[in-house]
């Protein structure tokens, strides 16, 4: 399995030792919580990258996951 990893600068280093990729971002701590809005992006980047490459295997787990959402009745 390759392990792709999202962090901050400061962990990149820490991170390629486990890792096959790395996608070092930004992190600011702008009062008492840091901002994670530019992991979030990259993770979303990434999501549809998949789904440009891969549609008949997004599908068919968008597809399990509605099976397995209605079953549960999540939804309420």
């Amino acid at each position: 399995m390759r392990v792709i990893t999202i962090t901050d600068h400061a962990y990149a280093a820490q991170a390629q030792r486990f890792s096959d990729f790395v996608l070092p971002c930004h992190i600011a701590s702008y009062g008492i919580l840091p901002t994670h809005a530019t992991m979030i992006s990259m993770l979303r980047l990434l999501a549809l990258s998949y789904l440009g490459q891969n549609p008949d295997a997004v599908s068919q787990r968008i597809d399990t996951l509605d099976a397995i959402n209605e079953e549960l009745d999540l939804s309420e």
